[in-house]
């Protein structure tokens, strides 16, 4: 749905859902699934725009499933069996996202300002009989992602006597992994993850075939994660820590020649 509020302001909306049964013997391979986007576009004059768009969606279903392997030819008969058992509760998931662009034209050159949240929450009850195993296991499941982002980019004007681009990145996400089960094993997990990041290029036309280029980024990443986990019934705790940080600048360098030039378009623009 489309809606015009004024000359300046715009509306957009739209809403999706898809819901089946699951197609394998277990009640894996279901869906339900509902989702929703609305949009709003402020162009106050010429060359200003605000766009700004938010995001949920919401899931409640078990999720893909597998099969058993074909043993015999008869096996294709009935390809949608499972001996994997899963009586407990689905799992749930919402997704929320909200992001907006800002864009201006100075004339010479033209901004844009890109800036987005990102938030997934899982979480679930399941009982079965894992792979690997011969008891039934009930199990309680959650998992969070968090993720911030922004970036600036600077693009020159097509009518600039030369090419350029100067861009700032900043990203930043954390992972959090949370499970146990009635055998009173468990496994804790967390993850962080950041970058920041500026970035510039620049195209020189030497002459109206030969152009040269030249750019440089640097780059500041910083990865880190700790994991806890335990068995149950038997076996020793286990440990992972992993921190591994990044920082370091690129560069490029190259040139660009027109073997041919031929006119084409009504206004004999060459390639």
């Amino acid at each position: 749905m489309n809606a015009p509020i004024s000359d300046t302001l715009a509306l957009r909306a739209a809403f999706t859902t898809s819901v089946h049964e699951g197609y394998i013997s277990n009640g894996t391979d279901d869906e339900d699934v509902k989702s929703g986007r609305i949009r709003a576009l402020w162009q106050p004059s010429e060359k200003l725009s605000f766009l700004l768009t938010g995001e949920v969606k919401k899931s409640n279903d078990y999720g893909v499933g597998g099969v058993d392997d074909f043993i015999k030819q008869s096996d294709r008969s009935n390809p949608w069996v499972s001996s994997q058992t899963n009586t407990g509760n689905s799992m749930r998931q919402t997704t929320k996202r909200a992001y907006s662009n800002i864009d201006m034209d100075f004339g010479p050159f033209t901004s844009s300002l890109v800036f987005s949240i990102n938030k997934v929450g899982s979480g679930g009850t399941s009982t079965g009989i894992p792979p690997g195993r011969t008891t039934t296991v009930t199990s309680i499941n959650s998992h969070t992602v968090n993720e911030k982002s922004a970036e600036a980019r600077f693009v020159s004007s097509e009518d600039f006597p030369f090419k350029w681009i100067l861009g700032l990145v900043y990203y930043k996400a954390s992972d959090e992994e949370h499970s146990k089960d009635d055998t009173g094993g468990y496994r804790d997990k967390s993850a962080e993850q950041g970058t920041r990041a500026v970035y510039g290029n620049v195209t020189y036309p030497v002459t109206d075939a030969f152009r040269v280029t030249g750019g440089l980024r640097y780059t500041d990443d910083k990865n880190s994660a700790l994991a806890e986990m335990y068995p149950g019934r038997s076996g020793g705790i286990d440990h992972e820590i992993y921190d591994m940080p990044y920082n370091h600048p690129d560069y490029k360098v190259g040139m660009e020649y027109d073997l041919e030039r031929r006119a084409v378009g009504p206004g004999y623009d060459y390639l």
